[in-house]
């Protein structure tokens, strides 16, 4: 079922899913590739650019975006 959701996405904040398979007892699945930064150092630029600004923290920035992903889910 995950998987099914998963292909029906189509959003600009969501990592493309183009397929699976079996290899042996493993399942593979196969993603959009996302080169550049690691989430971590993302995180740590938006916090060194809110604190510049005296805006909030990146998590919180982060946080929102996950939420608007779940509002997303629950509505397909």
């Amino acid at each position: 079922k995950e998987i099914k959701t998963l292909s029906s996405f189509r959003h600009g904040n969501i990592t493309a899913y183009y397929g699976c398979f079996l290899n042996k007892s493993k399942l593979w699945i196969i993603m959009e590739l996302m080169d550049g930064a690691s989430v971590h150092s993302i995180l740590y630029s938006l916090e060194k650019e809110m604190a510049a600004r005296g805006g909030p923290k990146a998590e919180g920035k982060l946080l929102v975006r996950v939420f608007e992903m779940i509002v997303l889910f629950h509505s397909k």
